[in-house]
């Protein structure tokens, strides 16, 4: 059978003190240890998550200046555009107008010239004819 001598308790007491000491001096400091790097990556997280978090509002920021700048780009070039429209309108208006001008002005002066003809050929007609009479008849 068992025998329970002085030992068997030195035994366990010799037990209880070395988990004591290796609570006090071991596991004690591990688990401390082991609660700092917990404490300090959920910091890194958390960091790592605002960082994240500021990255993304910079990025859309960012996207909505870019957006904001295509459109006015879009908008100046339209408003270049019909600007150079509107010019190119009123310049081949003008040229219009001045080659109306010069056209009406030609016709003028090609009826002035057509009438002066008419008014010579007529003056001589009348001795064209004559002239054309007296052989025909003498």
């Amino acid at each position: 059978m068992l025998d329970f001598n002085i030992t068997a308790i030195i035994q366990v007491v010799n037990f209880f003190i070395a988990v004591v000491v290796l609570n006090y001096l071991l596991i004690r400091p591990v688990r401390d240890i082991i609660k700092q790097r917990r404490a300090k990556m959920g910091d890194m997280l958390a960091s790592a998550e605002a960082f994240a978090g500021a990255a993304d509002a910079q990025l859309a920021e960012y996207q909505g200046s870019l957006g904001r700048a295509r459109q006015e780009a879009a908008l100046s070039r339209a408003s270049a555009r019909e600007d150079a429209l509107r010019e190119q309108q009123t310049l081949v208006a003008e040229a219009n107008k001045r080659a109306q001008a010069q056209l009406a002005q030609a016709k003028e002066s090609l009826l002035r010239e057509i009438q002066n003809a008419r008014t010579a050929l007529e003056a001589q007609v009348k001795p064209l004819a004559a002239k054309a009479v007296s052989r025909m008849l003498g």
